[in-house]
């Protein structure tokens, strides 16, 4: 009854805005005097249009007024149609009398719900959308925020991003199940990182960083699904921009080249070893010619039932099905063979990358302690510091490369490379590839 008064008030504020009675303190030099009370006054007339904003993004979703299934199926089947954009252009106008700070916090929560809708409403129908809600809210920032700078449209994007990991990414990633599903939580965090590729709004560096960020924590909660997305989608194009002079931006290539290669590396593997337990053709059912030499005597023990002659051309032609079949599996047998051996080698080359990979895997080309990557940290508290990074880079290596090590054994023996299986030590015991300090236990 009273969803008016805001309205009103937001209204007000605006006009008076207008007509100069009230000007904000980025555009007003004020005397030191009157500071604390004009600052007073720009506080609260910015809360009045964040309070009335805020309404017109809850205005955007039914999550308050449907049940589940029905919002599901509203969100799938329609876009931002006319109405909704209009109610975005209103957002965007608005938003850029706010306050900086206001502003960033107001507009991030409208693209965490848009990019939560749209996933959701691509999960449900199947379909990417071309023109989604949060491609919408974007380019309409551009119109009316670009005058502000930039950088003000990078610090809307990059909260937005904090917005979505702190409801999935960090906050549930330790409680999903180790399951070969994509779950909606994983689903928003690697979209999420979309926001940071738009154009206007870009920042290559922090969306690699990101990237990576990601990849460690679903490595480590072992969601090799929502890894391996994740290193797919990425886009190629960003890493041809990355400027790699930055040491930050150089240590985030190498990472996750050293990602790409473990994906594909338990990938190949998976390949070879579904491979080799599910296609092996099955052995014939009388593939013993024996057997039917057995079952002719008793037959011709009987006397009774047929002649010998007819007995014994039975036999024959037993004999002669059972060759035939033999000679028909023996075929398919030499094809399976060939086409395991063949992604036996692919299985070994793969996971032979991952422990040869140049300057180690997953140890940054640059020392840690040369590397000024905190400069994130400081603008964005979400992003982990360099010591946290470190430690998580090597928790990794504690986990992955024994199990690739093992893998890599356990593919040569079962492919009877024996002499290759035991090399695998030496590569193990190679202090410039540092594999063997990842076996080490702490105690």
């Amino acid at each position: 009854a009273w969803r008016w008064v805001p309205r009103v008030c937001a209204h007000l504020v605006l006009f008076l805005r207008r007509c100069g009675a009230l000007e904000t303190s980025e555009t007003t030099e004020m005397d030191e005097d009157d500071r604390s009370a004009d600052e007073t006054i720009v506080e609260e007339t910015d809360r009045i249009l964040a309070i009335y904003i805020k309404q017109l993004i809850r205005s955007t979703t039914s999550l308050d007024l449907e049940s589940d299934v029905r919002r599901r199926n509203k969100i799938a089947t329609s876009g931002p149609n006319g109405a909704l954009i209009e109610t975005y252009g209103l957002i965007a106008q608005y938003s850029f009398e706010l306050e900086r700070s206001t502003l960033v916090d107001v507009y991030s929560g409208l693209l965490r719900l848009c990019l939560v809708e749209d996933v959701e409403a691509e999960r449900v129908s199947g379909v990417i959308l071309e023109d989604d809600r949060r491609t919408v809210c974007l380019r309409l920032a551009g119109e009316w925020l670009a005058s502000r700078g930039r950088e003000l449209l990078v610090d809307i994007v990059v909260e937005a991003v904090d917005r979505v990991w702190r409801e999935t990414l960090f906050a549930c990633v330790d409680a999903l199940p180790e399951d070969q599903t994509l779950s909606f939580d994983e689903d928003c965090a690697i979209r999420a990182i979309e926001l940071l590729l738009f154009p206007g709004f870009e920042n290559y560096r922090e969306a690699l960083v990101r990237c990576n960020i990601a990849l460690r924590q679903f490595t480590l909660a072992k969601k090799l699904m929502a890894a391996r997305e994740l290193v797919e989608w990425f886009p190629t194009s960003v890493l041809e921009e990355m400027d790699l002079s930055d040491p930050v931006a150089l240590n985030a290539r190498h990472e996750f080249d050293a990602w790409v290669a473990y994906i594909n590396a338990l990938g190949a593997h998976h390949a070879w070893n579904s491979f080799v337990l599910s296609a092996r053709p099955p052995l014939p059912k009388s593939l013993v010619l024996g057997a039917a030499a057995t079952g002719s005597s008793a037959e011709v023990g009987g006397g009774d039932q047929r002649d010998h002659a007819d007995l014994e051309q039975d036999v024959a032609l037993r004999r002669e099905g059972a060759r035939l079949e033999q000679s028909a599996y023996l075929e398919r047998l030499a094809v399976f063979e060939k086409e395991a051996e063949r992604k036996l080698d692919a299985a070994v080359d793969a996971l032979q990358a991952v422990l040869h990979f140049g300057g180690g895997w997953m140890i940054d080309l640059e020392a840690p302690n040369t590397v000024d990557d905190d400069d994130l940290l400081h603008r964005n508290p979400v992003l982990p510091s360099s010591a946290v990074r470190c430690a998580e880079m090597r928790r990794v290596r504690e986990y992955a490369l024994p199990l690739v090590v093992t893998l890599l054994h356990g593919a040569l023996h079962a492919g009877r490379r024996y002499e290759a299986a035991v090399a695998v030590a030496q590569d193990v015991a190679d202090p410039q590839l540092a594999v063997c300090d990842s076996f080490y236990l702490r105690i």
